[in-house]
């Protein structure tokens, strides 16, 4: 520890100490000077200022701002004392701070420790010597992870961009400086109060000048007089002297006319009921109302933190510093002036009054402020800001919005980002902390990308687990699967941490709680045998398929690239991704390879995850065949009302040895015009072969009496969750071969020739890269045959693909020739 500073008067001597520039300092480019402004506040008193950055042997210099540097989350001390034995005091208006500081020995010294967490900005202390301000003094607090001046401005920028509420805090331990900007209403309570606390003071101040010299209006009343009061004649007077005299005589004229003892007269007298003091008071009256509801806001949910976790000390100061501003603003609506307004103002008023006048101009000014949004940027007002552990996982999620976006081709839905919910002084995302935004792509897949999502189910999660930011993946055909995202602004620069993981990155406890993420989140799914159907018991399996960290570093792009961060996130889907500011192509790179490239390679990275059942269920359903029969259109349902009751299909026997080997069967209506669908499909339970004569049936049949059949003993009949349409209105004469699989993902009448799952997953891969392609099943005329049975799609009208099991993907072009042994990453 060294003195980084000291302030002395012949009264008190301030001084502080600490490290000049701590270890945890990483990467900080400090640019801006270090700042430290004293302002003797007892007028007259001598005063020197020694600084730790002054050359040595040079005098104290009193003029520059010129200080050490300060960083956030250091230990410093600061102590006052009095060589005249002066009761001392230093003061501080976070509560946090000044609670650690206090008298010691006789009372003649006062300090203590002093840390700033994770704030960073201006921070003022006053000094006080035997009840009297002595010394005010301000500090700048640096971050020790970012830049000063280029990756926390644009951090706080992109934040702005959203919502300045995001941002600010009412009560911190630095704060920052700001202006108001005519962009509109404030969006929050938090900024209106903040207006508030600025413009306070401007605003006595003109209402009270106001108050002293206010600006009186004349009014026309009309009142009884006696003849010799009389001020002026007019009209009304007259009228009232040509009326026939009643009552009592109050004179005479020198004419001869009798005047009565009272007369009505017109005079006009000075009010204080103006349009001008109308609009101050309608404001005033109105900064009160609202004062009022913030008040019982902030009481209401300090009550709440009592009952659950207990009311902190800046709470209690939040209430406190309020309840004074609604008491100083009590006090404006009492002044004469706006106590004597009666009424609103009139519509669409306007007054020079309100804007060159001394005092009402400064007052209405004040007035306008408080309908002003606020910026965070240069300016005169004083604005606390939350923390940067906060700050950067705002961003980190507003980034890492961006880079899903980009990764994805899809358009993010921003509507539960921008939102907000104001309760008292805090400003947080709607859903309580949360945030989420949709995302849809082209290709079908759908993404949410969740704040905060709370996992605390009773009956499946021991301890609740609230990720930072969790980006929730709907591919088609398959499960949910998530990734998980922790946001960490510590870093452990430790020798040992270094070693172990190849460069500063997140505390172990940080990285250890991504591993307690994808395996304390679960999901209850169905659990049923049918591996088509979805309505069945509940049974929990995992969700999260990798999860990693982003925190505030810019390393060497190869030491970075050989670090187990970022190995580990291939070899097995945990690790730390650095992000900042112009620092985002590894997560550029990660977001790439886990969302860019469809369901199948996202689920070739989950351990244990339930997409490798999945994946393993399709396996097994690729090799089981299913046929697709057809209901005649003549009597279709009564038909399909036989298949049900009976639980029985049939064909005609065959030489295909597939007609043994059917696993499942689907029927396939016919529409009225022609456009049928598959929707009901039911497991074959049992096969046998018997003449037509042995199988009675309602309808007369057209074929031979002896013609062999292949009876289909079935499981009930289930719907599909989609039917599978014929959109091309292709004809349907005979059954037709599908799998189980093709049963399962079709969508349309063609895609029943996809039965195996490498042909499946290419066509997620096209997808995935917005390829256009048709999925038809091979016409002899455009493709050759083959004599193995293998199956044959193509894909568009000059280039064809089909599987041949073992020999892999062939590529057929227009003009005959081929590429083969391909695979549907080829």
């Amino acid at each position: 520890m060294q003195t980084l500073f000291r302030i002395e008067t012949d009264r008190v001597s301030v001084t502080w100490t600490g490290p000049d520039h701590p270890k945890e300092v990483i990467g900080n480019r400090v640019l801006v000077p270090g700042f430290l402004h004293v302002d003797l506040l007892r007028k007259g008193a001598p005063l020197t200022i020694w600084r730790s950055s002054s050359p040595p042997g040079s005098p104290p210099d009193l003029q520059t701002d010129l200080g050490p540097h300060l960083f956030e989350s250091t230990d410093y001390e600061v102590y006052a004392h009095s060589p005249r034995n002066c009761p001392v005091r230093i003061h501080h208006r976070d509560p946090r701070i000044a609670q650690r500081l206090s008298p010691k020995g006789e009372g003649n010294v006062f300090g203590g420790p002093v840390n700033f967490r994770s704030e960073v900005g201006r921070s003022r202390f006053v000094v006080e010597v035997d009840g009297l301000d002595e010394v005010e003094f301000e500090v700048l607090v640096f971050p020790t992870k970012l830049d000063f001046e280029e990756d926390q401005e644009e951090i706080l920028s992109d934040i702005q961009r959203e919502s300045v509420g995001l941002a600010l805090d009412w009560l911190r331990s630095t704060w920052r400086v700001g202006e108001a900007l005519g962009t509109g209403t404030t969006t929050s309570e938090l900024e209106w109060a903040i207006l508030l606390r600025q413009v306070i003071a401007d605003l006595e101040s003109g209402l009270h000048h106001v108050a002293a010299r206010p600006r009186r209006a004349l009014v026309p009343e009309r009142r009884m007089v006696e003849p010799h009061r009389v001020h002026r004649v007019d009209s009304v007077l007259r009228r009232e002297l040509s009326r026939p005299l009643r009552g009592a005589s109050g004179g005479q004229l020198s004419s001869g006319r009798v005047l009565p003892r009272l007369l009505r007269e017109q005079r006009a007298t000075t009010t204080l009921d103006t349009p001008e003091h109308r609009w101050l008071a309608a404001k005033v009256g109105g900064a009160c109302q609202r004062m009022t509801r913030l008040l019982l806001a902030e009481r209401k949910r300090q009550q709440e933190n009592k009952r659950s976790t207990g009311v902190s000390v800046r709470s209690r100061q939040n209430v406190e510093e309020l309840e004074v501003l609604a008491a100083r603003l009590d006090l404006l609506t009492r002044l004469p002036p706006l106590a004597a307004a009666d009424g609103p103002p009139p519509l669409g008023f306007s007054s020079l009054s309100l804007m060159t006048a001394e005092g009402y101009a400064g007052a209405a000014r004040a007035c306008v402020l408080l309908d002003l949004g606020l910026r965070i940027q240069e300016g005169s007002l004083e604005l606390c800001t939350q923390g940067l552990d906060v700050l950067y996982e705002t961003w980190a999620f507003l980034c890492i919005v961006k880079n899903v976006s980009l990764a994805t081709g899809g358009t993010p839905m921003t509507d539960g980002l921008v939102e907000l919910q104001a309760d008292g002084l805090t400003v947080r995302p709607l859903r309580g902390r949360q945030a989420k935004v949709s995302i849809r792509t082209d290709r079908g897949t759908y993404l949410e990308v969740t704040r905060n999502p709370p996992y605390n189910q009773d009956h499946y999660t021991l301890v609740p687990q609230e990720p930072d930011i969790v980006i929730t993946v709907q591919e088609p055909g398959w499960p949910a699967q998530c990734l998980v995202i922790d946001a960490k602004y510590r870093l452990d620069a430790s020798p040992d941490h270094v070693k172990l993981l190849g460069l500063a990155g997140p505390p172990p406890d940080a990285l250890n709680a991504l591993y307690r993420y994808r395996d304390a989140i679960l999901e209850a799914v169905p659990a049923g045998d049918n591996p088509l159907s979805t309505a069945d018991r509940k049974r929990l399996e995992h969700v999260v398929v990798e999860a990693a960290a982003v925190f505030p570093l810019r390393p060497d792009p190869k030491t970075y690239e050989s670090s187990r961060l970022w190995t580990s996130l291939k070899s097995f889907g945990v690790g730390a991704i650095p992000l900042l500011p112009g620092e985002d192509l590894w997560l550029k790179t990660w977001l790439r390879r886990a969302l860019g490239r469809g369901g199948w390679s996202l689920a070739d990275q989950a351990l244990g995850h339930r997409s490798v059942r999945t994946r393993r269920q399709e396996m097994i359903l690729a090799e089981e065949v299913a046929m697709i029969g057809v209901v005649p259109a003549e009597n279709a349902l009564e038909r399909f009302a036989w298949y049900q009751k009976e639980s029985r299909y049939y064909v005609p026997h065959g030489s295909n040895p597939r007609l043994l080997a059917v696993r499942w069967l689907a029927l396939y209506m016919p529409g009225a015009t022609g456009r049928g669908d598959v929707r009901w499909y039911a497991r074959v339970k049992a096969h046998h072969v018997v003449r037509r004569t042995e199988l009675a049936t309602p309808w007369k049949s057209r074929l031979a009496p002896e013609r062999l059949l292949v009876v289909y003993e079935l499981d009930a009949f289930q719907a599909l969750e989609l039917p599978i349409v014929n959109t091309a209105g292709d004809r349907f004469g005979e059954y037709r071969w599908a799998s189980g699989l093709s049963l399962r993902r079709a969508r349309e009448l063609p895609e029943l020739s996809l039965e195996t799952a490498a042909e499946w997953r290419l066509v997620e891969l096209l997808r995935a890269s917005n390829i256009d392609f048709q999925v038809r099943a091979a016409d002899k005329g455009t493709l050759p045959t083959t004599s193995d049975g293998a199956a044959k799609v193509h894909f568009s009208d000059d280039r064809w693909v089909r599987y041949r099991h073992s020999g892999g993907f062939e590529l057929i072009r227009l003009g005959g020739s081929t590429e083969g042994g391909l695979s549907p990453e080829d």
